[in-house]
């Protein structure tokens, strides 16, 4: 298996990091204006986006069960 990283593997880890820290600094706006009501907020997207991957890996596990059996 290869495992060297090619010019366009780094050039989108560098976009992801530059788009990620702006998130990070822009949310500082939000908790200074929101308090804690903004923490959970970003705790229950979190949960929701967890659920999502799980979801997407397992589709008909959470949504219809007795499709697991037949």
């Amino acid at each position: 298996m290869n495992k060297k990283f090619s010019k366009s593997h780094l050039i989108f880890m560098s976009l992801g990091n530059i788009i990620g820290s702006g998130l990070f600094l822009g949310s500082s706006t939000v908790l200074s204006l929101a308090g804690p009501a903004a923490i959970l907020a970003y705790l229950l997207g979190g949960f929701i986006m967890a659920l999502e991957v799980d979801l997407r890996r397992y589709p008909f596990r959470c949504a219809c069960p007795v499709l697991l059996y037949s």
